[in-house]
């Protein structure tokens, strides 16, 4: 496992893209931990079971499975809080939290509600939780105004040429 200190100078290390890509940093994440990760939004019908249970959906989680994790996350929510919660479960990555093994049962396709489920029912301690909060937190403040590629949120339409606007005042 990896120590706090050392997650931090991993958070430092990391490339970042401009603008930002979320998904060459998990290309990278997987380079470091030498094992390919898959980032996508819950499945659908894990969302619809959880609805019908009752049950809320963690922000984001992580799955090994035979050849893979799967970093899994809501898209209910902002994209500030969507990339934090993605930062989060690749801390855990690279500290090492989740291991491929090579005995694993699950199938190498994207993660079904009973691995899910699985997933939910094992937690991580509070230092290993605490190490993946570090690492989200120093990468993004490294991040600082953070220019994200791809279309603008639908969260405030009609926003973008405010937002815009506001944006180049405090970027200079």
């Amino acid at each position: 496992m990896v120590a706090e200190k050392e997650v931090v100078r991993l958070a430092r290390s990391l490339p970042i893209t401009d603008p930002f890509d979320i998904e060459a940093l998990v290309d990278e994440v997987a380079r470091i931990v030498g094992t390919p990760v898959e980032l996508a939004p819950y499945p659908e019908r894990t969302v619809t079971e959880a609805r019908r249970l009752g049950e809320s959906l963690p922000a984001a989680l992580c799955v090994a499975t035979a050849n893979r994790f799967h970093v899994l996350h809501r898209v209910d929510t902002t994209a500030d809080h969507q990339r934090h919660s993605v930062l989060h479960e690749l801390g855990h990555l690279l500290c090492r939290h989740l291991v491929v093994t090579p005995d694993a049962t699950a199938s190498d396709g994207p993660a079904d509600e009973a691995q899910v489920r699985a997933m939910l029912r094992s937690t991580y301690d509070d230092d290993q939780e605490h190490a993946a909060e570090a690492f989200a937190y120093e990468f993004e403040r490294r991040l600082g105004p953070v220019r994200v590629s791809g279309q603008r949120s639908a969260e405030a339409p009609g926003l973008g040429e405010v937002v815009d606007r506001y944006t180049s005042y405090l970027e200079g």
